[in-house]
Parts: structure tokens; C-alpha cells; sequence
């Protein structure tokens, strides 16, 4: 199972607001929407797990379990619709949680994942060996915080990059998804 989670200090689920004007929304929706889809099949990858983490939001942690869904979002509204329906219980494979990415991060590291943490700064991506179950964290616009990088520390969450050049959150995404699909290697 690929797990990806991404954190955001700012965004959060207002169903009367557009998604750009909710802390940034937007970039957790198109991040959700490259997790779980696939392009080249037209539908849901299956074997994909997102967790939103959104302190400002309640619940703070939207999870979502691609194998449990019935719709494929093909864009930022479709996706809050989704995710809205969801938290209302009328869609499968969505759900709230309580919790923080500290306890998110212990719970994975439980069910026998080692997180990685998407960062400029890291070791090349492709000196990671892929493995069947594997779980990555990533930071929204503004990056993870400080303290949120002392957790990753304390966890012992290994900071992995994918070159010199910046990417958008849910690029990153997508660049994940294809390495381990096989369609592109990293230099």
C-alpha cells in the first residue's frame, strides 16, 4: 500500500468557500486527486492511502482509503464534494480523525512503514529501494514547520529529495506515483 500524507498549518474544509480561499485548500485537494487517481487507467488507484493533516480543521486528519471509493474526483470541486460527503458518512472510503501528524506518524511506523519526508535538502530518492508498503510525508506551500521537523527527527523520518528543483506539492505527488509505477526514473 503507498500512503501519502501531506500537512498544512493553513487549510481547512469550509463547504461555503472556494478551496483557494481556505488556507490553501486547493493544494490538498489537487495533492488528494493526484494520490489516488490514475491517469493512464481513468480511475482510482487502489492500492493508495491520503491523509490530509489540517490542525486548523475539525476533524484534523481526513483519511482516505482509494480501495473504498466509488467516485474518481476529476477536479478540485468534485474532490470537496467527495471529501464532504465522506465526513457526512455518505461516501465510502473517507473519513475524519482525530490525532496530530506526531500520532499519525506513530501509528504508520506500527503497522511497519518507515516514513519518508519529501525535502530539497534530502538523500536522492533513488538511492531508496522501493518496497511494497510505503508512506511519504510532504509539506504544503509553506513547507513543514519546525516543530514538525523535530517530530520527524524524533520518529526517525528520513528526509528523501527528488533533485535540485523545486516542486508543487501534488507534482511531487505524481512524480512518486510514476517512479513507483516504473514509468520514470530519477537521474
Amino acid at each position: 500500500m503507498r500512503i501519502f500524507i501531506v500537512k498544512s498549518d493553513t487549510a481547512y474544509i469550509d463547504g461555503e468557500e472556494p478551496p483557494f480561499k481556505t488556507g490553501r485548500l486547493d493544494v490538498m485537494l489537487n495533492s488528494a486527486i493526484s494520490a489516488i487517481t490514475h491517469r493512464n487507467a481513468q480511475g482510482i488507484r487502489r492500492d493508495v492511502e491520503f491523509f490530509m493533516v489540517m490542525p486548523l480543521n475539525d476533524p484534523p486528519i481526513i483519511h482516505i482509503n482509494a480501495s473504498k471509493m466509488a467516485r474518481v474526483p476529476i477536479n478540485e470541486e468534485d474532490m470537496l464534494s467527495l471529501l464532504l460527503d465522506g465526513l457526512r458518512g455518505r461516501e465510502g472510503g473517507v473519513n475524519g480523525m482525530q490525532g496530530s501528524l506526531d500520532s499519525l506518524i506513530t501509528s504508520l511506523q506500527s503497522r511497519g512503514y518507515s516514513p519518508l519526508y519529501l525535502h530539497e535538502d534530502g538523500v536522492p530518492i533513488k538511492s531508496i529501494r522501493p518496497r511494497e508498503n510505503m508512506a511519504f510525508i510532504l509539506g504544503n506551500q509553506n513547507g513543514m514547520s519546525n516543530s514538525d521537523e523535530y517530530i520527524m527527527r524524533k520518529r526517525g523520518v528520513r528526509k528523501v529529495s527528488l533533485g535540485p528543483l523545486p516542486y508543487m506539492t501534488w507534482e511531487c505527488v505524481a512524480i512518486i506515483n510514476a517512479m513507483l509505477d516504473g514509468r520514470i526514473l530519477l537521474a
